[in-house]
C-alpha cells in the first residue's frame, strides 16, 4: 500500500478561504477526494511556521491516483487557491533496504 505526503503552501485568496470557511473543512474536503479515490487520509496538519500552510498524510493511492491527487493540486494554483503543492510518495526502510540490495547487484553486473 502506497504512502503519499502532500504539502501545500496557499496565496492570501486560499488563507483567506480557510480563514472564512475554517480548518476543518478544507480537511473534510482532502478526506473525501483521498476516499474518493480509495485512499485513507492518515493525517493532515496545518504548519505555524516555516515555507509550507499544510501538510497531508494518504494512503492507499496507487500511482495513478497519487498523480492525480498532485494534478489536482496543481489546478488549484491556477484557481487562485494555492501557490504550490508538493507531492512525495513515502517509502518504508524496508523498501529502501530491498532496493539497495537491488543496485548492488546491478551495480556488480557491469
Amino acid at each position: 500500500m502506497r504512502t503519499w505526503l502532500v504539502q501545500a503552501r496557499f496565496t492570501s485568496a486560499g488563507l483567506a478561504k480557510i480563514e472564512q470557511e475554517g480548518g476543518t473543512a478544507l480537511r473534510t474536503q482532502y478526506e473525501a477526494v483521498t476516499k474518493a479515490m480509495g485512499g485513507k487520509m492518515e493525517a493532515f496538519y496545518f504548519h505555524v511556521s516555516g515555507p509550507y500552510h499544510m501538510t497531508a498524510i494518504m494512503k492507499g493511492l496507487d500511482g495513478v491516483d497519487g498523480a492525480a491527487a498532485g494534478w489536482a493540486g496543481y489546478l488549484a494554483v491556477h484557481r487562485g487557491d494555492l501557490v504550490s503543492i508538493d507531492t512525495h510518495e513515502l517509502v518504508e526502510c524496508a523498501v529502501v533496504d530491498e532496493g539497495a540490495k537491488l543496485a548492488k547487484r546491478m551495480a556488480g553486473a557491469g
